[in-house]
């Protein structure tokens, strides 16, 4: 369980992981939000030049992975409901 983004930015990189690496924030376009969800959940904006939206995502040992459809939702008032209801 994680308390806050920073403990889970830290986790992936301590697994050398880089999904939080500049060049891959740079890359995707990729913000990521602040708020820890039941321990583990978070959300990302992502864009490009065809699409933009935010992703819910899990980090479970360090690894991060998806619970949505990338760039499913396209406002974070709908990723943060949706992700209340998960967690």
């Amino acid at each position: 369980m994680y308390r806050t983004i920073q403990d889970v930015i830290a986790h992936n990189r301590a697994i050398n992981h880089h999904f939080f690496d500049k060049d891959t924030m740079n890359h995707w376009r990729s913000k990521v939000y602040s708020t820890i969800y039941d321990g583990r959940y978070f959300i990302t904006y992502e864009e490009d030049d065809f699409s933009k939206g935010y992703t819910i995502r899990q980090c479970v040992h360090g690894v991060i992975h998806s619970v949505s459809n990338f760039k499913q939702y396209d406002t974070f008032t709908q990723a943060e409901i949706a992700v209340r209801l998960h967690a």
